[in-house]
């Protein structure tokens, strides 16, 4: 089977599998929100219901260590494509990198 073919087929599943770990991200921060605004609205004490909020911060930490490791994953593979002489297309352009510490000229020209 062509390679290039094959590789098509894998980049379409991850990026369905990256847009579906941000969509769950982002489900998981308003379930956060909701649980805050509920405990607000019935006049609950700060500390009810701290071991469940707790639980669900600690899912959305897990899909946010998921979706780095997708992005390792997604870079990885850019890579042995490379190796492979297969086609490497940008998805949506080039957007630039930010570093660790935060690079002010890139998100200057991100936003």
């Amino acid at each position: 089977m062509d390679k290039a073919f094959v590789a098509k087929r894998v980049v379409s599943k991850l990026h369905a599998t990256e847009k579906t770990v941000d969509t769950a991200i982002l489900e998981v921060s308003e379930l956060v929100s909701e649980l805050i605004t509920a405990r607000r609205e019935v006049g609950l004490s700060t500390t009810v219901g701290d071991k469940e909020l707790a639980a669900v911060i600690e899912a959305l930490a897990a899909l946010n260590t998921a979706r780095a490791s997708l992005v390792t994953s997604h870079k990885g593979l850019g890579r042995i494509a490379k190796a492979l002489h297969i086609p490497v297309k940008l998805n949506g352009g080039s957007k630039p990198e930010i570093n660790e510490e935060g690079d002010q000229d890139a998100l200057r020209m991100a936003s």
